[in-house]
């Protein structure tokens, strides 16, 4: 197990961890893979991807609740995927997640890139073992 990375709030989930992987399919444009934020940046206007993020987390709480989401610096993200926990809390209640979700990429998405975010709502949360797969699902005419 590598160190966790501890939220209290709002992070930048982390991509200079030695245990986080990222797959990116061809034709998708990346930015900064090697340091913090993590900015991913469509292609095209009109493409849509699936992004799948999985990681191991434990919570402080009994009833631990977060959100993903993926900044592209306007009102709304995205995307807002909640994280549920099982019952309990500490560090052996650590249980894997993956969610995957799809995004449009639109030109905001094209022309500001976007920053993958955990927030915790309900505890303080610890994520490790981060990995990201990003497939097109749909090509722009």
């Amino acid at each position: 197990m590598s160190s966790p990375l501890s939220s209290i709030k709002s992070v930048i989930i982390p991509t200079t961890d030695a245990s986080a992987t990222i797959e990116v399919p061809l034709g998708f444009r990346q930015i900064s893979i090697t340091t913090q934020p993590l900015n991913l940046t469509g292609d095209t206007s009109g493409d849509a991807y699936l992004v799948r993020i999985g990681f191991k987390r434990f919570t402080s709480s009994n009833t631990g609740y977060g959100e993903i989401t993926l900044d592209i610096g306007q009102d709304e993200p995205i995307l807002d995927a909640p994280v549920n926990f099982p019952r309990g809390s500490g560090v052996n209640n650590a249980r894997a997640f993956v969610v995957t979700e799809l995004v449009f990429s639109g030109n905001d998405f094209v022309g500001n890139g976007g920053s993958l975010y955990y927030e915790s709502v309900r505890g303080n949360t610890s994520i490790y073992d981060i990995r990201y797969l990003i497939a097109r699902a749909h090509k722009a005419r």
